[in-house]
């Protein structure tokens, strides 16, 4: 079957066929006088043959294969980026499962880039979900992956226990229950610390994990996850550093989730002298103006990204203090208009930072600024 043109213009394609067609009758029609002569003629097949040439120009290429134009590095990029951020609600791997079915090249190519299978969703999904686990672990062949976990503790039995064999690639663990399983109040603060639990209880020791962040809401050992995940670096999930703190743990933290009020925090500031990225938002207890409490605080020297919600502004002021090479702050000034301008005269002292989220909520009091000399 000979498949259909594609023309830039059809209109004028369809015109140009048109006219082609009637120049071809005149030369060919004996009942036309004989005075059209031979010069005659060669006006018009001139004139088709110029038709013709403009409805060459105006046929389109057939479009071209990205697969085989781009580069490989290029095209597994995009194509990542892509079946994560789809737009439809699809998994990565149903998205790339779904584009194996655009031809068998691109099957081939697809299944056959192991980097592109490494970001895999547990639980989304029907009946076939472990069928679509196990391909997707299939294709990752020897690298190293990261799971999301999307359903509570009661269905990971038919799941998790495919990621058994797994284990010593896993290097990152994300807790997403779509609004049915996170933990937002103390009072669940414990259900949240058991999904944990039984994550371990299913996967065992996890050598090569690097990135946790457990449900919302939840409070965490730091005993228990550092015992099952040495490697860690990385700790999100409502990390409440209140009878226990990462004293003995074999690698520094880089990242974490702390729910605590500052009050807890200052005990363990020395423990997180190598964090880079810290998300602080404090759910719980009396987050109370401890300035005063404290002297002489140890220093954050390499901490580059805050984000942080409900923090009292004087306490917040103060943490900045601490700070010598923040990049990225978001955070709310909440109360006395002078905190506001407190945090202006702070700007001076965070001389690298380049990005800022600065919320304002339920201010009190007279606006007094002084000029920063």
């Amino acid at each position: 079957m000979t498949a259909r043109l594609q023309f830039k213009d059809a209109i004028r394609a369809h015109t140009i066929n048109l006219l082609r067609d009637l120049i071809m009758e005149k030369i060919h029609d004996s009942a036309l006088p004989s005075s059209i002569g031979e010069a005659d003629k060669g006006l018009l097949k001139h004139e088709y043959n110029r038709l013709s040439n403009e409805l060459e120009s105006l046929k389109q290429a057939p479009p071209m294969d990205p697969l085989a134009r781009l580069p490989p590095e290029v095209w597994t990029e995009i194509i990542r980026e892509t079946a994560e951020e789809n737009g439809v609600n699809l998994s990565p791997t149903d998205a790339l499962l779904l584009l194996t079915l655009v031809s068998r090249e691109w099957s081939t190519k697809v299944i056959g880039t192991p980097v592109l299978w490494t970001n895999i969703i547990v639980g989304r999904g029907d009946a076939d979900a472990q069928a679509k686990l196990a391909s997707a672990l299939y294709f990752t062949e020897h690298l190293e992956f990261g799971i999301t976990i999307e359903v509570p503790p009661c269905q990971w039995e038919d799941n998790l226990c495919l990621l058994r064999a797994h284990t010593a690639r896993l290097k990152k663990i994300t807790f997403r229950f779509s609004g049915r399983g996170d933990f937002h109040d103390i009072g669940n603060a414990a259900a949240g610390a058991k999904c944990i639990d039984n994550l371990f209880a299913s996967l065992g020791h996890l050598p090569s994990l690097k990135l946790l962040r457990g449900p919302d809401g939840s409070r965490l050992s730091w005993d228990g996850v550092f015992e099952n995940c040495p490697n860690l670096t990385h700790i999100y999930g409502a990390i409440l550093p209140l009878d226990a703190s990462p004293t003995q743990t074999p690698v520094p933290i880089r990242a974490c989730r702390v729910e605590a009020p500052w009050c807890d925090i200052i005990p363990s500031l020395e423990d997180f002298s190598h964090l880079e990225d810290l998300e602080w938002c404090p759910k719980i207890g009396v987050d109370v103006d401890v300035s005063k409490k404290y002297g002489s605080l140890p220093s954050l020297p390499v901490l580059k990204r805050i984000l942080s919600y409900n923090v009292q502004s004087p306490n917040m002021l103060g943490f900045l203090k601490l700070t010598e090479k923040l990049t990225w702050l978001s955070f709310t000034i909440q109360g006395d208009w002078q905190y506001l301008c407190d945090f202006f005269h702070l700007l001076g002292h965070l001389r690298h930072l380049q990005d800022l989220g600065l919320r304002l909520k339920d201010m009190e009091g007279t606006f007094h600024f002084q000029p920063i000399d």
